[in-house]
């Protein structure tokens, strides 16, 4: 049971922030957001690892997912 849920956790998204970065990583994909410029950049962690090519103009929808799930996960944070 203890391990179905540890499972559970490390399948799900990974999110962090520093200063003005924001980052999701969730199935192959990674999003990095700097707020501050607008800025986005989308990678496709299974085809390009070393995040060379932005892929942000190509594929919205995934971008505009993985943007919710980090909200969504930022939201439930509390304030230190």
């Amino acid at each position: 049971m203890a391990f179905d849920s540890a499972r559970a956790l490390l399948n799900g998204p990974l999110f962090w922030r520093s200063g003005g970065d924001k980052v999701v990583q969730q199935d192959g994909w990674k999003l990095k957001l700097l707020e501050y410029n607008g800025k986005t950049w989308l990678f496709n962690l299974n085809e390009d690892p070393l995040e060379q090519r932005d892929l942000t103009a190509c594929y919205t929808e995934e971008a505009d997912e993985l943007r919710r799930v980090f909200y969504s996960m930022d939201d439930q944070l509390v304030e230190p």
